[in-house]
This record gives C-alpha cells, sequence and structure tokens, in this order.
C-alpha cells in the first residue's frame, strides 16, 4: 500500500513538472546559472538560489533536452524519485506491521504541500531531500550491521544531499555527528568514523568551493530572525496550499496554535520520551533519528548565537519539517496499546497526522504551487503575448525571469530581452504591452492603456495600449 502511494504521488509530481508554469525562482535559476552551462553554475558568482549541483544538473538537462520546464524539472524528479523510493523503506522499518500507521506517516510526509510542490520544481531541494532520506536509511542499516561500506554510502549521499542544497548542512552534519557517535560506541574506533566523515567532506569541497569562493556578506539572505517566526513561517508553507480554499487546519488562529503550542509541546514530549528510550537501550533506530534531529536544532541555536545566521523559513526548514515528522511517527508507532503513553501520547499523535492528512487531502491542487500562487498563469500569459507579437514588453519585476527563460525557450519568438524593473510599477510608456499585478484604473487611462487579459486566479493582468487590443 506505502509502495502505491509512493508511486501515485511520483506521477502526481511528474504531472506537475510538465504542466506547470515556470516560476520565478526556477527561472532565475536557469537565467543566472545554468543557461550558462557549467561555467555558469560554477563561475558567475554565488546566490543562495544556486543549489549548486541541482543546477549543473539543470544545465546538463536542458542543453541535452532542450529548454522547457520538464527538462528544466528533471534534476528535481530525480530527487522526487530517490526520496518516495526510500521512504516506504524507512517507514516500513520504523512503523513494523502497522500498515494503516505507515500509509497515514507517508501521507503527511511527503503529501504536505512544502513537500510535494517542491518535489517537482527546479529548485534543490527534492534532489536534497531524497539523498538526505538514503543518508538516514544507510545509517540505520549501519547500526544493525557496523559494516563500514554503509557509512560510505551514507557519507556519499550527505555530501552530494549538501552540494544539492546548502540549507540541508545542519541535518547534514548532525548525520555524521550521529554516525560517529554510533561508531565509538561499537567499539570501531578511528576508522569508522572517519568514513561517515571523509567522503562527504570531500564532494560538498569540490562542487562548492568555487562557487562557495565568490559570495558575499548578502548572499545567504533568506531566513528567519528568530524562533517563533520560523515556526509560524515555517508551519503555514506546511499547512496551506490554496489561498482561496483553507481547509479546516489552515484558518490563521488554528496556524497559529499550531506553531506557538503543538510544536514546542510535541518537541519537548518527544525530546524526553526518546531520552528515557536511550537511557533504558529501548527503540534504538527511534533515538539514533531523534539525536540527529536535536543535533541539528542545536546547531540552528549556536549558529545564529555566534554566527547571526538565520533560523529555517519557509522552505529552507524541509529538512526540520521531515526529520521532525519522521521521529514522531516512529515514536508514536512504537508505543504499545493498552499502555498509559499510549493514550497519553500515541493516541494524540496519531489524531494529529490523521488531522493533517485530510487537510492535505481537502486543499491539493496539482495546478499550481503555493509560494508562487502569481505565477500560477505565466504560461497562458506568454501563449496571449505571442498571439499579439508583442515585441517590447515592460513588466512588473517578479514575471521579468519568467518573461526571460519562455524568450530562451523559443515561446516568443520576436521579444526584445525584457529589462527588470526594480519598482512594482513598470514603465508605462514606449513598449507593446504591460504586465502589472494590481489594476489601478485611472493610471491605465491616463496613458491610454486598457487590460487585454487577465489571469484567472490571481491579480496579474497585460495591458496593452487603444490601437493594439
Amino acid at each position: 500500500m506505502v509502495r502505491l502511494l509512493a508511486v501515485a504521488l511520483f506521477l502526481w509530481s511528474a504531472w506537475r513538472a510538465v504542466n506547470l508554469s515556470i516560476t520565478i525562482d526556477e527561472a532565475f535559476t536557469f537565467n543566472r546559472f545554468a543557461s550558462g552551462g557549467f561555467a555558469g553554475v560554477f563561475l558567475s558568482g554565488f546566490d543562495a538560489n544556486n543549489h549548486v549541483l541541482h543546477s549543473a544538473l539543470a544545465a546538463l538537462s536542458t542543453r541535452v533536452f532542450g529548454i522547457h520546464e520538464f527538462a528544466l524539472r528533471l534534476p528535481a524528479l530525480l530527487g522526487a524519485a530517490v526520496f518516495l523510493w526510500v521512504l516506504p523503506g524507512l517507514l516500513r522499518r520504523l512503523l513494523p506491521g502497522a500498515v494503516w500507521q505507515q500509509a497515514l506517516a507517508m501521507v503527511v510526509l511527503a503529501g504536505n504541500p512544502l513537500t510535494l510542490d517542491l518535489l517537482c520544481l527546479a529548485r534543490g531541494y527534492s534532489l536534497a531531500l531524497g539523498l538526505f532520506a538514503l543518508a538516514l536509511a544507510r545509517l540505520l542499516a549501519y547500526s544493525d550491521t557496523q559494516e563500514r561500506r554503509e557509512l560510505y554510502g551514507m557519507s556519499i549521499a550527505l555530501g552530494l544531499c549538501v552540494s544539492a542544497n546548502l540549507t540541508f548542512g545542519y541535518v547534514a552534519l548532525a548525520t555524521m555527528i550521529a554516525a560517529v557517535a554510533v561508531a565509538w560506541q561499537r567499539g570501531r574506533g578511528v576508522a569508522h568514523g572517519w568514513a561517515a566523515v571523509w567522503p562527504a567532506l570531500l564532494i560538498a569541497a569540490f562542487v562548492l568551493m568555487l562557487p562557495l569562493s565568490r559570495a558575499e556578506g548578502g548572499s545567504f539572505y533568506f531566513g528567519a530572525t528568530t524562533l517563533r517566526s520560523s515556526a509560524e513561517t515555517t508551519t503555514d508553507a506546511f499547512l496551506l496550499h490554496d489561498p482561496e480554499n483553507l481547509g479546516p487546519m489552515g484558518g490563521e488562529r488554528v496556524r497559529a496554535r499550531f506553531a506557538r503550542r503543538f510544536l514546542p509541546v510535541a518537541a519537548i514530549v518527544l525530546g524526553l520520551l526518546c531520552l528515557g528510550w536511550w537511557l533504558r537501550g529501548r527503540h534504538r533506530d527511534v533515538t539514533l533519528l531523534a539525536g540527529v534531529l536535536y543535533c541539528a536544532l542545536g546547531g540552528y541555536w549556536v549558529a545564529h548565537m555566534w554566527l547571526r545566521s538565520p533560523y529555517p523559513s519557509e522552505r529552507t526548514g524541509l529538512s526540520l519539517v521531515f526529520l521532525f515528522l519522521l521521529c514522531l511517527a516512529a515514536a508514536a508507532g512504537r508505543l504499545r496499546y493498552l499502555e498509559w503513553n499510549w493514550w497519553a501520547i500515541g493516541v494524540p499523535a496519531c489524531l494529529v497526522f490523521g488531522g493533517l492528512a485530510l487537510q492535505f487531502a481537502l486543499t491539493s491542487d496539482p495546478r499550481f504551487v503555493w509560494a508562487w500562487y502569481d505565477e500560477r498563469d505565466n504560461r497562458a500569459m506568454v501563449d496571449f503575448l505571442e498571439q499579439k507579437q508583442v515585441r517590447r514588453v515592460s513588466s512588473h519585476w517578479m514575471f521579468q525571469p519568467a518573461l526571460e527563460f519562455y524568450r530562451a525557450a523559443g515561446r516568443l519568438p520576436g521579444l526584445q530581452p525584457v529589462v527588470q524593473q526594480m519598482g512594482d510599477t513598470p514603465l508605462l510608456q514606449d513598449h507593446d504591452a504591460y504586465i502589472l499585478l494590481k489594476t489601478d484604473t485611472r493610471l491605465l487611462q491616463n496613458k491610454g492603456l486598457s487590460v487585454a487579459w487577465r489571469s484567472s486566479a490571481s491579480n496579474v493582468f497585460v495591458a496593452l495600449p487603444g490601437e493594439n487590443r
């Protein structure tokens, strides 16, 4: 059953990779980095949007298969395939014999809007998530077999994971620390410890050293300044998909309680429960994953206190969301029926997971992604501009990267390069078409413009001079 769910989720992601309009971040990745080939990825400077290994694979896929959305998203689909292949095995190990619990955990872990949206978009998150899940599987395998090859596999996966998305660095480091601790506990010494570390460091250094050497102080700009804002923004991305259909758990009050009450309480209860199991030598798999989780959380806190590094926010919290939910599901599944801790912890956890699964089922829509909702009709807008044979466009800054991507893809023949305007309102003169977000009727009338195309769901519209309508 869990495998069937994984296949269904992959087909869902593949359909979206083909049919979704390009988004601003995907287009920026292509325009700034992937369009220049490997030289563009490694030599054109660093930006938080340049997920280096993913960008390099995107450059390769668009060079081989041509410039279109699906080719750009092929590396993300590769990551989705790895993630959805590894996750059922993890759940069967952590929730043995409980198929309904495995299925429920699968829906929540892979079907939430934050994860499901990123599985199909041309960003490094999907590839990094798949490789991180693979590394966790190899870590658990090593805890059973004590074979050094499992550590090599884990470390290689972690090196590629961080190379695909630098925001996974904290959980990757925590995973290596956990592996070294297991090696020392089993008396395997330095040799096994180094096997857990050096492949990851070597791969990450090889892929990231040159781009990071060109990074500036403002290159790492996305994140939250407080733990509260980190929890709230990540909760919004986790619970919300359709801004027009919030669902039973999408209201502002429910989201606030989830972020401010459920998350800290669940984290404390999970930590105490796993600490008790660890002291008694029980449920080794769960306590090992929990150790990775709390070590990563400690790393975020230390980095913020010492280096003023931002806390995770929205999609940069993907690794922690996955690891926290995996630990929570595993801990709840290990509780035995008719014991006090099942009724006190296991039942509430199952109810929360059931409510989350209902929320995702009622609000999921494959036609758009939440974080880039205003860009859901970019492809239809480009079709309109192509029909009108537009040559000069003045655009709101949000849509300039997508227009440049479609121009490079040959979808807008004759279109001159679109200059990115820094303000929200583009230049409203000497162009064939104007793309804006909010209608200002008086301004349009004063300029002799009128709305000729409007998005079916957002505030985007195209205005044309009167004679060109």
